[in-house]
């Protein structure tokens, strides 16, 4: 939740855990094992524009337009889990 916070500027609450992917992450002439942990919260206070500037720009985006803008098919999956399990239409 902590990392949430800095990162996007919003207080968040878990309510459920999604999903894991693993992946390598290439450094210099190694790859090393990362594992990434999805939950699905809630908002409960923040603010967008508190975020660390880690990242040029923190958006919402609705959950039904977020498959659009992923990179990698492992988070489109994860997304795409959430729908059906929280029956988004």
């Amino acid at each position: 939740l902590r990392e949430v916070l800095e990162e996007t500027g919003l207080k968040c609450k878990i309510i459920k855990s999604i999903g894991t992917i693993e992946y390598l992450v290439p450094q210099g002439e190694k790859y090393y094992p990362k594992e990434v942990t999805f939950f699905l919260m809630e908002i409960i206070g923040g603010n967008l524009e508190n975020h660390d500037h880690e990242f040029d720009t923190v958006q919402w985006i609705e959950i039904n337009n977020a498959k659009s803008i992923l990179t990698f098919q492992s988070e489109s999956d994860i997304v795409t889990r959430i729908i059906e399990s929280e029956n988004i239409t």
